[in-house]
């Protein structure tokens, strides 16, 4: 078997990034879906029903998940391993 791609989506709906190398966990590949958008209701948000979700760009560096949106506006969180 050959991989010729590996790509994690830390946040569930959103953009998802290559990588060389994942560790495996007990919830599957390390950092992949671990969160997902929810709105006020606390109910998870789909690209179905936000297609505007797909201009998010998700990077994940340092102990951060930084989401951006496609005008620039950035919100970032703290990871708790």
């Amino acid at each position: 078997m050959h991989v010729a791609s590996l790509y994690i989506h830390p946040v569930k709906s959103l953009g998802g990034l290559p990588v060389a190398v994942s560790a495996i966990d007990r919830f599957g590949l390390r950092w992949d879906r671990r969160w997902m958008v929810v709105d006020e209701a606390g109910k998870f948000l789909t690209q179905r029903q936000l297609p505007a979700m797909a201009l998010i760009r998700v990077s994940l560096d340092q102990g951060r998940v930084t989401l951006t949106a496609a005008q620039g506006e950035a919100m970032v969180f703290d990871v708790v391993d």
